[in-house]
C-alpha cells in the first residue's frame, strides 16, 4: 500500500466475471437472465450482468477511467477530489463453491467446455495488479499495476485437504499478494463457525496486520440450497469452540427469533431473509468478545432494508436498537469503563446502500459524530452498485453533500484500516 496522502480508495470493489459465478447463482431463472442480460429493457440487474460478462481487466478498465474523468470533469467545482494522483481498490474476490446453487457454469474455450476454478480467479486478480495484463504504454493513466488491493475469499466449509488446512491455504494466498480476508456469511454460515474462530484467534496471537471485510446486509447473493434452515439449527446446536475454549452465545435468543420471524417466508425470499441471520451485525458481538483488536470492516452500514427501516422508525426507541445501522453504530462507538474503544478497529463502509441520494443526509448527519467519521469507509461495490446507481454519480452526489467528510471516509481512513499491510 502506498503512503500518498494524494491516494483516493474505493474500499469495495468485485471483478468477479460471470465464469465465477454457479448455474443458479441468482436462483432458478439464472440461465435466462445470462441469455437476456443484453437487452436494454432489463432494468435492475440487466447493467451488473452485462458487466459480469466482460474480463476482470475489462471491468477494471472501465472503473478506473470512470474515475479518472470523474476528476478532470469536476476539476473547478468548489468539491471536487483534490490533487489525486492515484486510485486503489481493495478487490474482493468470492468464492461460491458451497452456497447450493449448482457448480460454476460451463463456458466454451478453443472449441472446448471448461469449468473455471477458484485458483484461477485468484492468480487473475494478482497478474492483473502485477501490471502481466497491462497492454497499454506505462505512461499512460489507465495503467493497472498497484491498483489493486486484493482480499482473499475464505469459505469454513470448503476442504482445504489439498493444502492441509484452511490457515494453511490462506498463509500460502497472503504470500503470494492477497492483503485481507473477505467473508460473506450469508453464503450459509456463521462468523462465528468453529473454522473462522481459528482464523481469528491465528491473526490475533501473530499479531498480523490483516484486515477482515464481511458482509452486513440483506441482499440478492444468498444460500440458495433447500436445507437452510437445518443448517442454522444445525449451528445453533452445536456452540462454536476454539482451542477448546466455549465461545460466549449471549445474542443466540435473539437469532433464534430471527429464525422463526423469517421462516414464515416462502421459496427464495424466504432463504433471502433467512440468509439474514448469516449477516447479522449481532453475530460479530460473539467474535469481537473474544478477539477485540481484530480489524474488521462490517460492509454496507447495515444494508438497504436496515437503513429504510430506519428511516420510517428513528422516533421509536424499541425499533431502532435493533436495527443494523443503529446496531453498527452503537458498536464502533462502544467504550470501555475508562473511555478507551471498545472495538478499536472496527469499521463499516458506505457501500451500495449509501449510493441513493435520499440516505446521504442522513450519512452526513451520523457523520457529525467524529467517533464515526473516523471509521467509516467509502466503498461503492461496485459493479453490484449498478442496481441502484451509477458509480461517479454516487461518487459526485455523496462528496456534494457531505463535503470535506468525503476525504476522511476516502482517503484518510482507508490508509488507517490498511496501514501495515505489506
Amino acid at each position: 500500500m502506498t503512503s500518498d496522502d494524494t491516494v483516493f480508495y474505493n474500499c469495495h470493489v468485485h471483478l468477479v466475471r460471470d465464469r465465477d459465478s454457479p448455474e443458479r447463482f441468482l436462483g432458478d431463472f439464472t440461465s435466462i437472465l445470462r441469455k437476456i442480460r443484453f437487452l436494454k429493457i432489463i432494468p435492475g440487474i440487466g447493467p451488473v450482468l452485462r458487466m459480469a460478462g466482460k474480463t476482470s481487466k475489462e471491468i477494471l478498465d472501465t472503473l478506473i477511467k470512470k474515475y479518472e474523468r470523474y476528476n478532470k470533469k469536476f476539476r473547478n467545482e468548489k468539491f471536487k477530489i483534490r490533487n489525486i494522483k492515484k486510485y486503489q481498490f481493495v478487490v474482493l474476490p468470492m468464492d461460491f463453491s458451497e452456497m447450493g446453487a449448482g457448480e460454476l457454469i460451463e463456458y466454451e474455450e478453443n472449441g472446448c467446455l471448461k469449468r473455471r476454478n477458484l485458483e484461477e480467479q485468484l492468480e487473475e486478480i494478482l497478474a492483473l495488479n502485477a501490471g502481466k495484463y497491462d497492454d497499454r504504454n506505462d505512461n499512460e493513466i489507465y495503467h493497472y499495476k498497484g491498483r489493486i488491493i486484493p482480499f482473499l475469499p475464505v469459505e469454513p466449509r470448503r476442504n482445504y485437504e489439498e493444502c492441509g488446512s484452511m490457515i494453511e491455504y490462506i498463509e500460502y494466498w497472503l504470500k503470494k499478494g492477497y492483503k485481507g480476508i473477505k467473508i460473506y456469511p450469508a453464503l450459509g454460515y456463521f462468523p462465528w463457525h468453529p473454522e473462522l474462530m481459528r482464523l481469528y484467534d491465528f491473526i490475533q496471537k501473530k499479531e498480523l496486520n490483516v484486515p477482515i471485510l464481511t458482509h452486513t446486509s440483506v441482499g440478492m447473493i444468498y444460500y440458495r440450497g433447500d436445507d437452510l434452515k437445518r443448517l442454522i439449527e444445525t449451528a445453533l446446536e452445536q456452540p462454536p469452540h476454539y482451542n477448546g475454549k466455549k465461545v460466549n452465545v449471549e445474542c443466540w435468543e435473539l437469532i433464534k427469533t430471527y429464525l422463526k420471524l423469517y421462516t414464515t417466508k416462502s421459496g427464495h425470499v424466504r432463504n433471502k431473509l433467512l440468509c439474514g441471520v448469516f449477516s447479522h451485525p449481532i453475530n460479530w458481538l460473539l467474535v469481537l468478545k473474544e478477539f477485540p483488536n481484530l480489524k474488521v470492516n462490517l460492509a454496507h452500514f447495515g444494508g438497504l432494508r436496515e437503513v429504510r427501516k430506519y428511516n420510517r422508525w428513528k422516533n421509536q426507541p424499541l425499533r431502532v436498537a435493533n436495527n443494523w445501522f443503529s446496531m453498527i453504530s452503537n458498536m464502533i462507538k462502544a467504550e470501555n469503563t475508562d473511555g478507551t474503544p471498545k472495538y478499536p478497529n472496527l469499521y463499516t463502509d458506505v457501500s451500495a446502500t449509501w449510493g441513493k441520494r435520499r440516505f446521504h443526509t442522513l450519512l452526513n448527519q451520523t457523520l457529525l459524530d467524529t467517533k464515526l467519521l473516523d471509521r467509516v469507509l467509502f466503498g461503492s461495490d461496485f459493479y453490484n452498485n449498478q442496481i441502484i446507481g451509477y458509480e461517479i454519480n454516487f461518487a459526485k452526489h455523496l462528496r456534494d453533500k457531505i463535503g470535506n467528510k468525503f476525504n476522511t471516509i476516502a482517503q484518510l481512513n482507508p490508509k488507517k484500516f490498511l496501514q501495515g499491510i505489506k
